[in-house]
């Protein structure tokens, strides 16, 4: 474990982009705030670097990483160059938003509701929100890995404050799962479709009562971390993709 000091943001006013939620809410149209996803233009205005930890996955020496209302360019830059020191790569992957949102949210979610590795060469996606940047599935391909989708959620949360993202009245955090091992995860166990998938896969599957942690905004993945692992650094893509 390596531990080093972030920037510290001073987040001034001038950091924030005026009546961007007023804007959001009331002016800009869905095609707009689509176009403003795909162009990574949220409510910051990249004058100090800024970045949230929940917008990576890491996979060995190599960390995906998208911006959001929470990481700017600026931030993901820092990032870039400070990892490139322990000789850990990052990469900016871009997710989508669906077409037929009825939350109609055009702020990226956590990654790890998106992009999950489950071991080496295997890794789930959200098909309703699937990465966009070819850079990112060519990485994948040319390393061996499969790209899977994750199969719709069927758990049904009637929570009316809550903090997660809403597919219909059904969520996506079911993706949120905790990986024990290359053979063993750890998953909500409101979601037997899910396991099922993931049973089909090889795994064995340990389902976990975690509802109630769902609407404080996150589930197993989010509120776990490991300080300590056994074993070595490991470079699951040897084979890199020149300029990503």
């Amino acid at each position: 474990m390596v531990f080093f000091t972030a920037p510290k943001p001073r987040l001034a006013d001038d950091y924030f982009k005026k009546n961007y939620y007023y804007n959001y809410n009331n002016v800009w149209s869905s095609d707009e705030k689509r176009q403003r996803l795909y162009n990574w233009d949220f409510q910051s205005n990249e004058k100090e670097p800024l970045f949230d930890g929940a917008d990576g996955m890491r996979f060995g020496k190599d960390i995906f990483f998208q911006c959001s209302s929470m990481t700017s360019r600026s931030g993901m830059d820092w990032l870039k160059r400070m990892f490139a020191e322990f000789g850990i790569r990052v990469h900016p992957v871009q997710f989508d938003s669906p077409e037929d949102s009825k939350m109609e949210d055009f702020h990226p979610r956590h990654i790890d509701d998106v992009l999950v590795p489950l071991r080496p060469g295997l890794c789930l996606y959200c098909p309703d929100t699937p990465p966009l940047n070819q850079e990112t599935w060519d990485l994948f391909k040319k390393n061996d890995w499969e790209l899977i989708p994750a199969v719709v959620p069927m758990y049904s949360d009637k929570t009316k404050m809550t903090l997660c993202q809403l597919y219909g009245d059904k969520w996506w955090i079911h993706m949120n799962i905790l990986s024990i091992s290359p053979k063993t995860i750890c998953v909500l166990d409101r979601e037997p479709t899910f396991s099922e998938q993931l049973d089909k896969l090889g795994f064995e599957v340990i389902p976990i009562p975690y509802e109630k942690v769902i609407p404080f905004g996150g589930a197993l993945h989010c509120t776990t971390l490991d300080i300590h692992r056994e074993g070595k650094l490991e470079d699951y893509f040897p084979n890199q993709v020149e300029g990503y």
